[in-house]
């Protein structure tokens, strides 16, 4: 596990472990291996109730594996003889694979030795194999579906393992428990203690926070579950700490496997079904601060952002259908947001023709906001020949968002013509504070004439912008 050295380097280990979005990766070798579910092993007092037993054995698949992989190691990289019917890897059998596996330049061979020893790996012989393998790069899948595998066949012994190792290998090892023993995997994060004296070595010797700990172990362990039981996911990435937060972007990797598992227009579905009593989910705002959301609107979100990408009309013709418009207004406005960004013509022009709800106003802002960051004059134009109406109050009001901080004298005159009065208020407001930061002395001058109300003026004038 990567609990380096503090303090330098544990923001290093932070970063790999944000790292961890593809828990879920489909290990089809191994499962085409026949490896048997979990094995408790020796589990520290804490996880003696949620760990449950298996079998050993490997498969009679994997023994071929290990038989046809072997036999294509004629050049003399690998002298083992495939193990008997019924017989795990032998030492020997381990230590020719592992020389394969470590000077193949071929990568078929490289990859049919690494097939071959998660063929036979099993609780017993996890360890050795992994030191045959030698020194892995974490970015390497082969690191992540060893560790996954021997998660697999060992369960929380192969997840404690990792407590003293080096390697971010605790929440792959995590994320093969969940994926053989779901219900155990997620019954253990639940009662996790951190102050179990087995996590010493990170938290005490290392100096890992507990709750950075925590939500290592979650990215991966949600993924993993998202696949098999989405509910057990959903209860955790709904758990709430001591600060009284859930862990934030555990929703976004629910997500990314649903979509995986069900395609984007089921998945936007299934988000679109979880029930309002799942409650609100935390998100990271800035460091050390954190807002929240609604769980099933953080989902829809995350999910149409990713279909935007692939068909951006597609995907908000089904939330138009699909959705009430004043409803989650945040689903619409990223996928239009994230329309505008390839085609701002498009975008913008279909949700002209939406009818006038909260979402289409949202979502007008912020795609006229990202066209006018792109590219101001064409947006400009086009707003320009746009009737008055409410849709173009708030193009304009997304408008001038970029423009106010290039040419705030713009953005002001642009203001002056939203209809609302509400609206217009705030839009002039935000860009004469530009205006006074870049240019006070003309700013001042026409500040009579912006029609802000006095309560406003005066707090320009006294710089409190």
């Amino acid at each position: 596990m990567p609990f380096l050295p503090i303090p330098r380097q544990s923001a290093a280990w932070l970063a790999v472990t944000l790292g961890a979005f593809a828990a879920g990766r489909a290990l089809h070798l191994v499962d085409e291996a026949g490896l048997p579910g979990a094995d408790p092993g020796n589990l520290p007092a804490t996880a003696q109730s949620a760990a449950s037993g298996a079998s050993s054995k490997p498969g009679a698949e994997a023994r071929h594996q290990f038989s046809a992989a072997n036999a294509s190691f004629h050049s003399g990289a690998s002298s083992a003889s495939a193990p008997k019917s019924g017989a795990a890897l032998e030492p020997a059998d381990i230590a020719a694979l592992g020389l394969a596996y470590r000077t193949a330049t071929d990568p078929l061979k490289r990859r049919a030795a690494f097939q071959a020893l998660l063929g036979g790996l099993t609780r017993e012989n996890a360890a050795s194999i992994r030191r045959e393998l030698g020194k892995l790069n974490p970015d390497d899948p082969d690191f992540r579906d060893f560790h996954f595998a021997w998660g697999k066949v060992a369960g929380i012994a192969a997840v404690m393992n990792g407590v003293s190792t080096d390697e971010p290998d605790m929440a792959p090892s995590l994320a093969g428990w969940a994926a053989a023993d779901p219900a155990g995997a997620a019954a253990w994060f639940r009662n996790l203690d951190l102050n179990d004296p087995a996590f010493a070595p990170l938290i005490k010797d290392r100096g890992i926070p507990p709750e950075q700990i925590r939500a290592y172990l979650a990215r991966d362990l949600v993924s993993s579950l998202a696949n098999s039981d989405p509910a057990a996911a959903l209860a955790i990435a709904t758990q709430r700490g001591a600060d009284g937060r859930t862990i934030p972007g555990l929703i976004n990797s629910i997500m990314h496997q649903v979509v995986l598992r069900d395609g984007l227009p089921d998945a936007l579905k299934w988000a679109q079904n979880l029930p309002e009593s799942l409650g609100s989910v935390s998100y990271q705002v800035s460091d050390g601060k954190f807002g929240t959301a609604n769980l099933r609107s953080e989902a829809m979100r995350t999910i149409a952002r990713t279909y935007a990408k692939t068909d951006p009309r597609a995907a908000a013709e089904w939330v138009s259908t699909n959705t009430t418009p004043n409803t989650d207004p945040g689903v619409m406005r990223d996928i239009t947001t994230t329309w505008a960004q390839k085609s701002p013509v498009d975008a913008v022009t279909w949700l002209e023709r939406q009818n006038n709800s909260r979402s289409q106003q949202e979502s007008l802002s912020a795609a006229y906001s990202t066209w006018a960051a792109k590219d101001p004059l064409p947006a400009s134009q086009h707003l320009d020949a746009m009737p008055p109406s409410a849709a173009r109050d708030y193009a304009i009001n997304g408008f001038i968002t970029p423009i106010a901080k290039e040419d705030p004298q713009a953005a002001v005159t642009w203001a002056a013509q939203i209809g609302n009065a509400s609206l217009r208020e705030s839009a002039t407001l935000r860009a004469a504070q530009n205006y006074f930061a870049q240019d006070a002395a003309s700013a001042q001058a026409w500040l009579p004439t912006s029609g802000l109300s006095a309560q406003n003026q005066a707090t320009l004038l006294a710089g409190k912008h």
